[in-house]
């Protein structure tokens, strides 16, 4: 990224800044001036920095300040670094913040591409005081089952996770920051990516633009929107869609090589905004679109005086307050659940409303909640700051679902007859309660749970076991939803868990890395083909307890590999094992791990099929160029440090012959990345379950209707 120093008031002024990542750590340097040259480029990032500092900005103030930021991949942070004398050098980077996801998020609208997290910044500083920096970035929502890399959405459209535009800033010329905050987190299942801002520096006014596919309940379709700050970031004004059609990137025909609209662009000065960014609307060709934004400018009204919050009539609070000085023309009235001293988040229920009183027809009987008022001005784009807080405890009928976080967990029961014991942990009561607990199954993956595929009612324990119609290797899905009995409503959790019922299950081999010299068995080995580094033991990441083995990427031509010792697998014999990795680059494999098979000894070896994987496969074919060893081979590429996740291979093929394993790293002639951590391997010869006879009944939904008893 590269930017200009037009400020009339800079010393530096005309002089362009560059910020980069050279493989991991990221570079800065400066033209001077408009008749001068480039200079050496500086290092940024250290240490405090780990993984590629990719997706970065620049930019300056009107004293000449130097500021560059950056993401990282592995430890998932975000820094700042400053120069305060024209690039010359730069102070030691601070950190922002700490990132949920790690490089890029899978979503439904950029499931293969990706979304990136890439930071873009501002900063702006007066004679009067101010000193001002911003920076915004896409992340997960860091929300109760959305705060790791392994819960993004994918593909799956009712996923509770989501991607946001967080924000942050600094009043101290970047030395420290406040606490992060998404900019417009709508309770809806859409996603915001892509985000660019911008300082207009004649107010210091901020404008960001964005993805969000907030119309689109498939979560594919997007358009372009864009939100103000008046007060320095303290508060922004609702969005407003910027784009009159939307696009669809994941249509049969569109360009699925690289991420769209993740250098999409925002210019403005004095009240007038350009976005630009990358559109397809109706699925033409690929053009880049631009609109001409205008913000009335406006001066925040005074903070409401405010009243009382009365419970005026059953499931009714009334709430007052006074106009503030400068009055406001409207109010937005907010809600939290809780008291004014510890309240819950503050969500709007009166938009615009023309005055006091207001009256909340949507609180629940027994419930306390906390009120907050805050003045519109005539454009309705600018906000006062909040008022006091008033509370009350809602009449009438108690009218809400439970609290709960849905399904936990799945195990096979690896019985005879097959069956999958569900387990969650207890729902709250938000009302009188007992809970209850309903339990739905499909075979489809992402259904929505109804009566058709309802298998229990009134489950009253926090454990099912769904025995007596499942079939052998067959995978089922389950939502389970807790039920409120004094008021009858079912929450509308959408955790949905998966698993295969099989027969009894027999490790014939099992290690966790745990033993001396980093094996539990004998017969392992590893070694390098080519290159400095091999396998090497390691305790950065763990699938159980502490330890895992790590393949190092490197850079220049190299390749290692980490082999099983010898075992005969049987029909339904299954291998899994946990890794995590980050390979060079996250659209080509170019650097990548592959699993082989050898029958004879070690003498040759073959690559594990692509059909024998039941979970985790490949996820490509290495890059014929740039001379990685395992050219053409399908392999894992990519990829982003985090939560291992599972393989499982099916090894049914190779029944009767003695086999080994051997997992196999190559890299090719340039860039390194982290590399590649394998653990918890376990070979299992795994039975054949079958279904139940005539009928079933586990007694667990209590219901003994279909029952008879007869005293002796």
């Amino acid at each position: 990224i590269i930017w200009v120093d037009h400020s009339a008031t800079s010393p530096f002024k005309d002089n362009l800044y560059a910020i980069w990542h050279n493989d991991l750590p990221a570079f800065m340097n400066r033209r001077t001036g408009p008749a001068g040259s480039w200079q050496t480029a500086i290092q940024v990032s250290g240490a405090e920095s780990i993984g590629t500092a990719i997706g970065a900005d620049v930019k300056t103030n009107a004293f000449g300040d130097v500021f560059g930021f950056w993401p990282t991949t592995g430890n998932q942070k975000v820094f700042v670094v400053k120069s305060t004398n024209g690039g010359v050098s730069y102070g030691t980077p601070v950190q922002i913040a700490t990132t949920f996801g790690g490089f890029d998020i899978g979503i439904p609208s950029m499931d293969s591409r990706r979304a990136l997290i890439y930071v873009s910044a501002g900063a702006y500083r007066t004679a009067g005081g101010k000193n001002l920096v911003y920076a915004s970035w896409t992340d997960l929502s860091g929300a109760a089952g959305c705060n790791t890399p392994g819960n993004e959405p994918g593909s799956n459209a009712a996923s509770t996770c989501k991607s946001r535009v967080w924000f942050a800033r600094s009043t101290d010329g970047g030395a420290t920051w406040g606490a992060a905050v998404k900019l417009n987190d709508q309770a809806s299942l859409n996603d915001q990516f892509n985000q660019w801002m911008v300082v207009d520096e004649t107010t210091g006014a901020l404008e960001i633009m964005y993805y969000d596919t907030v119309a689109d309940s498939g979560r594919k379709k997007v358009d372009v929107w864009a939100q103000s700050s008046f007060d320095d970031g303290v508060t922004w004004s609702p969005a407003v869609k910027v784009t009159s059609a939307q696009t669809d990137e994941t249509v049969t025909g569109a360009d699925s090589g690289n991420q769209f609209g993740d250098y999409n662009g925002l210019s403005g000065i004095a009240g007038q905004y350009f976005p630009s960014w990358t559109d397809r609307r109706n699925n033409a060709r690929e053009e880049i679109w631009t609109a001409k934004v205008t913000d009335l400018a406006c001066t925040p009204p005074g903070a409401p005086a405010i009243g009382t919050a009365t419970a005026t009539a059953p499931n009714q609070i009334q709430v007052t307050w006074g106009n503030g000085s400068p009055a406001a023309s409207a109010f937005n009235v907010y809600r939290a659940t809780g008291t004014c001293a510890s309240p819950g988040a503050f969500a709007l229920v009166g938009s615009a409303v023309a005055g006091s009183p207001f009256t909340d027809g949507t609180v629940s009987g027994t419930i306390h909640y906390a009120y907050q008022v805050k003045g519109l001005d005539a454009t309705g784009h600018c906000e006062s700051a909040a008022s006091g807080c008033v509370e009350a405890t809602a009449t009438g009928p108690c009218t809400l679902p439970p609290a709960f976080a849905g399904l936990a967990s799945i195990g096979n029961q690896a019985a005879a007859i097959c069956g999958l014991t569900l387990s969650w942990a207890a729902a709250t009561p938000t009302c009188a309660g007992p809970i209850t607990y309903n339990v739905y199954r499909s075979t489809t993956p992402g259904f929505t749970p109804g009566p058709g595929n309802r298998i229990a009612n009134g489950v009253t324990g926090t454990i099912y076991n769904d025995i007596g119609a499942l079939t052998n290797g067959t995978t089922d899905y389950y939502v389970v939803r807790a039920v409120d009995v004094s008021n009858g409503l079912e929450e509308g959790n959408t955790v949905i868990r998966s698993a295969a019922p099989t027969g009894a299950v027999a490790s014939i081999l099992t290690d966790t890395f745990e033993g001396v010299g980093g094996f539990d068995n004998p017969g392992w080995t590893h070694a390098k083909l080519q290159g400095t580094g091999d396998w090497v033991l390691s305790t950065a990441q763990s699938q159980s307890p502490t330890h895992s083995w790590l393949s190092v990427d490197e850079s220049p031509i190299a390749e290692r590999v980490l082999i099983s010792p010898a075992f005969t697998p049987q029909a339904g014999t299954t291998l899994t094992f946990w890794h995590t990795f980050a390979f060079e680059n996250q659209t080509n494999c170019y650097d990548a791990g592959t699993l082989e098979v050898s029958t004879n000894g070690g003498t040759s070896w073959s690559v594990m099929p692509d059909a024998a994987f039941q979970e985790g496969g490949f996820t490509g074919t290495v890059n014929a160029g740039f001379s990685n060893p395992l050219t053409g081979k399908r392999a894992w590429c990519n990829g982003t440090i985090g939560p291992m996740t599972r393989v499982k291979v099916d090894l049914t093929s190779f029944a009767g012959s003695p086999l080994q394993l051997r997992w196999h790293e190559g890299d090719d002639e340039s860039i390194a990345a982290t590399g590649w951590y394998v653990d918890s391997v376990n070979v299992a010869n795994v039975g054949v379950c079958s279904a139940n006879g005539l009928f079933y009944d586990g007694f667990e939904s209590g219901d003994l209707g279909a029952w008879i008893g007869k005293a002796p």
